[in-house]
């Protein structure tokens, strides 16, 4: 059962007792931003978990149970006399009560688990006995999907690293083309009613989209001239082989159960089908196409053609962005590219972080 099912059945389970919850949700504090984030969301109302807010500038009342490890009980958020970003969400939503639990585990703080609702005086030391239980439940099953995220994460950066230390350009060409996947996500996550935790994949899984061109000879892949029909045929291979790559991956690290791994697998396998369906590898089509993978394919062609390579010149956004709209609907994403050519401004900041330093030669990075 995966973590997303386990936590909806959780849900049921309580709110089959308290019926009067009108929201339960989980918000994860990043210790190296010290930034909160939603894990997993459990009602389809707005919810705390939202807040980017840093630990630091919260709420007194935050700060002191992630020190301390003692719950909150709001009983009536009137009385509330701070004004902080949670207490302000809580009130524009319409809530009037709250429990919150931190969590923790091996004494280190891990985030908070908000029990909402639209009364008040509800929470008697019976109902937060029960949702104690419950907090202890979710906190173990959170810890374990922690460590196979960090273990993710690792092995992630690590192979990252194999292209940088392979050629410096496709490090920079990476880093370009994960931040305009990330702009795509972000603006298609609402339209799509995708989540936060979403689009962050999107930019933590992206740069392995060509992880399988690892497999192919370098005599192919850094061919400076024009690849014969057969030396692109075994270009082609490197989607179905960069899958086989990420299954070996997520079965020796126990990655399995991780929630969002299909998301890193479509990316690598899918991002050159075309919405016409005369991509590879299977000739998907639209909506046959995962959505990660169409947005990851329009980052990687405009960061392609704007590339210097020894067999061309880097082309202006001007013309790539053109050559991105005769390639709309037919190798790639209509609604996409024209959501790319609106983000341009953010588009060119992240060209001027990630251009290629004058000592780094020029790979071919064939798409």
């Amino acid at each position: 059962m995966n973590a997303a099912v386990e936590f909806q059945s959780i849900r049921s389970e309580i709110l089959d007792r308290y019926n009067f919850l009108s929201q339960i949700d989980v918000c994860l504090h990043d210790s190296e931003t010290d930034k909160f984030n939603t894990y997993t969301v459990t009602s389809d109302e707005v919810n705390l978990g939202d807040c980017t807010q840093k630990l630091k500038d919260s709420s007194p009342y935050l700060q002191d149970m992630a020190s301390n490890g003692k719950p909150l009980i709001i009983n009536n958020i009137e009385e509330i006399s701070e004004y902080s970003e949670p207490i302000k969400i809580m009130q524009r939503s319409g809530y009037q009560s709250s429990y919150t639990v931190p969590m923790q585990n091996n004494q280190k703080f891990l985030g908070f688990i908000f029990f909402n609702s639209h009364s008040r005086d509800l929470f008697s030391s019976d109902v937060t006995d029960y949702l104690d239980m419950y907090g202890r439940l979710i906190t173990h099953k959170i810890s374990g999907d922690l460590q196979a995220i960090n273990a993710l994460n690792a092995a992630v950066k690590t192979m990252k690293n194999v292209f940088g230390y392979r050629d410096p350009e496709t490090g920079e060409h990476l880093n370009r083309m994960s931040h305009y996947s990330w702009l795509l996500a972000r603006k298609s996550a609402d339209k799509h009613s995708l989540h936060d935790s979403w689009v962050e994949d999107v930019l933590l899984f992206s740069p392995l989209h060509d992880v399988g061109k690892i497999a192919i000879s370098e005599d192919i892949l850094f061919k400076p001239g024009k690849l014969t029909d057969k030396e692109f045929e075994i270009i082609k291979t490197h989607t179905s082989k960069g899958r086989e790559m990420i299954d070996n991956l997520v079965n020796n690290f126990g990655l399995n159960e991780y929630a969002h791994i299909d998301i890193l697998k479509n990316i690598v396998e899918f991002h050159h089908e075309s919405v016409d369906g005369s991509g590879y590898p299977l000739g998907l089509s639209m909506n046959d196409i995962p959505l990660e993978a169409r947005i990851v394919a329009v980052a990687d062609v405009f960061d392609a053609l704007t590339s210097e390579r020894p067999y061309k010149t880097a082309m202006s956004n001007d013309d790539a962005i053109e050559i991105l709209r005769s390639m709309s609907g037919k190798k790639l994403d209509s609604d996409l590219v024209e959501t790319f050519i609106e983000c341009i401004d953010e588009v060119e900041t992240y060209q001027k972080i990630y251009r290629p330093k004058p000592s780094e030669s020029i790979s071919p990075g064939i798409n």
